[in-house]
Formats: structure tokens, sequence, C-alpha cells
């Protein structure tokens, strides 16, 4: 129920789902339309908007640094999903942004870093759990020159909360140092989890959603992108905050 509840509400949260409310509503009024028409204008204006998107993105995400800041070796880089998924029609795999997250990890094997990947990840849709995203990322380490016997993978859980869980039950009597890698919007929830969880790690933060530069025009004109930031943005913050009244972290 949770997982189902979590889902319906990090819809409610999209800055899209907002601005078309309040058109919407507009519409549907016969009186005050301009008052909402230009609510929803005020709130495209700022979700659309790079220069104050890197505000408060550079206050929420952790700092991420190269593979070559890791100065110390591993026994396992714990690589969080939410990377790929599969194309049902061709087969082949489909890459977000997000799939820095495992590269950093392959560089630092090849690198002799780490020992082990354990990649932590089943299906994050309500429909479709049996796509599993864990054995699609596995493949993807084996083609890249990852020996198979240097990858482990728990392909059981939905969420933050269960790739935490889940992962302790797998790494429990393990013993040596962990690296745990995800992107840097990501990091908080999943620092909380995972020392909830009982694990001790260091971190690697990956793909920021802040830019290291803006120009002038960022502050002024509308980016599109930016919108679909804000969204990851605003279900991350969210995330950490039911997160924390669950008792997950």
């Amino acid at each position: 129920m949770f997982f189902i509840l979590s889902k319906l509400l990090f819809f409610l949260i999209n800055p899209i789902v907002w601005v078309l409310s309040l058109i919407v509503t507009g519409l549907l009024l016969k009186k005050r339309k301009e008052a909402f028409y230009l609510s929803a204008a005020i709130l495209l204006f700022i979700f659309s908007n790079a220069g104050i998107f890197q505000f408060v993105s550079k206050k929420w995400e952790i700092e991420s640094l190269p593979a070559d800041s890791v100065k110390k070796h591993y026994t396992y880089a714990v690589v969080l999903g939410g990377m790929a998924s599969g194309n049902t029609e061709n087969g082949k795999m489909l890459f977000g942004e997000s799939i820095d997250r495992i590269l950093q990890a392959i560089i630092l094997y090849k690198q002799g870093k780490i020992d082990t990947i354990f990649i932590t990840g089943g299906s994050g849709l309500v429909w479709g759990q049996s796509k599993k995203e864990a054995p699609i990322i596995r493949k993807f380490c084996t083609d890249m020159g990852v020996k198979e016997n240097c990858i482990l993978i728990e392909d059981q859980s939905r969420n933050t909360h269960e790739n935490a869980i889940m992962t302790k039950a797998l790494l429990n009597s393990c013993q040596g140092r962990i690296l745990l890698i995800t992107s840097a919007f990501h990091m908080r929830r999943s620092m909380g989890c995972f020392k909830k969880s009982g694990f001790e790690f260091d971190i690697l933060s990956t793909n920021p959603l802040c830019r290291n530069q803006l120009y002038l025009d960022d502050y002024f004109i509308p980016k599109t992108e930016i919108i679909e930031k804000w969204g990851i943005l605003l279900k991350e913050i969210t995330g950490s905050i039911v997160y924390k009244l669950a008792g997950y972290i």
C-alpha cells in the first residue's frame, strides 16, 4: 500500500500537474479566471527558470566528485537502481542520465579500487514487476568487461527503503569496506536508509541535476528541461520527508 500511495503522491507533486490544474480550474470557473491563469503563468516561469532551480538544487544535492577522487580500496560498490529499463519491442536496454551511477562503479573496478559491484534494484513500476533492472545492468557490466564473478545483484526491491533492507540481508555476514553510489539528488535519502539499516559506508555521488555554470539567458528564458528536473528534485525532497515520517530514515 505504501508503495502505491507513494507513486500517487509523486504524481501529484509534479509541477506540470499544478500548472494544468490551475488552467483547468480557470476554464471551469465563471469568475476570477485571470487569477488562476496568472498563477499558472507564474508557476510555469518559476519551474522553468534555470537560475532558481540551480539555487535550490545546490542546497539539496550532495557534492558530486569524479571517480578519480576515490583514494581508498573497497570490497563492495553498492550501486542503486533507477538507471535503465528494457525495451519490450526490441529487447534493447534504455538508459537514462542516472546510468552514470554504474559507469562510475565500472571505472573504479577497472582502476582496481573496488572488488565487487553490488547492484540493487528490481522494478519501480506499479505494473510490470517482472521487468527487473538489476539483471539488465549486470549484463551491461559484463559487456563492459567486468568479470561476472565480480558482480552481485538484488532484484526484488521496489524503492530506496527496500534497496537498503534487501542489500543488508544479502551482505549482512560479509566483511569489508562499502562505497555507496547513487545520483547526487538521490544521495540524501539513500544515506538515511542505509544508515538506518546498520550500514557503515563512504559515498560517491554522480550525475548532479545542477550545472557548474549558468549563463545570462538561464535567468530569463524558460527551459523545458528544468521543469523535468524540478519533478525529480521535488520527488526526492518529498520522498525524504515521507521516509522520515515513516521511520525509514
